[in-house]
């Protein structure tokens, strides 16, 4: 594949008229977090032959333009996708469907392996939160009032896209979270998989109150019967359990998502159809 060449520039808006500098903190924190952005759209799109180049600064506001190498045509069409979303107004929720479809689309056309498209995947949360650090930074300058970028393709003489956001549309891409913890004592949890890897760093998997969870284990006795081979993980495993549930709760644009996690802090009595241990004593089943 022939390398090629973009030329990315970042038009920094200011409050006063004719002003043409800008605060050194704010601009090298977000030259930092948008290169960090850039850099992890190449990860996303396996683009390993990444080279980025600062040029001077130019005067209108303040202008940043950066030369961008690289050779993975789907590298070109997500850069143009996200830093197009990256400098706009944050999306809804049928905006972001849109922005699916046309990554699916993309990563067809690639013609990428399973293992390739997995990072793609998990790929939106944290160019998330680089955004919201981004105008985090900007939100608090009040010389910065609006932020245009331009993204051309040079050896094709074309556009890729212009965008801009303005102050006011700055808090739509900060995330906010809040973090919250409550016990559950004596719940039952069907255990689905333990993964069996290391006995200290198993992947749990279990069914609570009717919905598949994966959840982590630290009953160290309970552990000990696994590693014994104790307890079987035939169908219909179960245990009774105190159980710890941490919920953060993310603010972005209006919407609301909570991620949950569950931590199993102690094993009072465990079942696998064959034996059963219930206040520290273990039983056979009947047969």
């Amino acid at each position: 594949m022939e390398k090629q060449e973009l030329v990315l520039q970042m038009h920094y808006f200011m409050e006063k008229e004719g002003c043409h500098y800008i605060n050194a903190i704010t601009h090298n924190e977000c030259e930092r977090i948008l290169l960090s952005y850039i850099k992890e759209i190449a990860q996303l799109s396996a683009e390993k032959d990444l080279e980025l180049i600062s040029h001077l600064s130019e005067e209108g506001g303040w202008k940043d333009n950066l030369t961008i190498i690289c050779k993975q045509p789907l590298f070109v069409g997500l850069a143009g996708l996200l830093l197009g979303h990256f400098i706009s107004p944050a999306r809804d929720s049928t905006e972001k469907v849109k922005e699916l479809i046309e990554c699916v689309e993309m990563i067809k056309k690639a013609k990428l392996t399973e293992d390739e498209v997995a990072p793609l995947i998990k790929g939106e949360e944290k160019l998330e939160k680089f955004a919201s650090a981004y105008y985090g930074k900007l939100n608090i300058d009040p010389q910065v009032v609006k932020v245009q970028s331009m993204l051309a393709d040079v050896g094709h003489n074309k556009q890729i896209l212009n965008t801009e956001i303005e102050k006011k549309d700055f808090e739509g891409h900060i995330a906010t979270k809040r973090t919250r913890k409550y016990n559950v004592v004596g719940t039952t949890i069907l255990i689905i998989s333990p993964l069996l890897v290391e006995i200290k760093r198993l992947k749990w998997r279990g069914k609570y109150e009717g919905k598949e969870i994966p959840f982590t284990m630290e009953d160290n006795d309970f552990l000990t019967d696994v590693h014994n081979r104790k307890v079987s993980f035939e169908s219909g495993t179960s245990i009774n359990c105190d159980l710890q549930i941490e919920e953060t709760v993310k603010i972005r644009a209006g919407y609301e998502t909570v991620e949950s996690r569950y931590i199993v802090t102690k094993v009072n009595n465990w079942f696998d159809g064959a034996h059963a241990k219930v206040g520290g004593k273990e039983y056979a089943a009947l047969k």
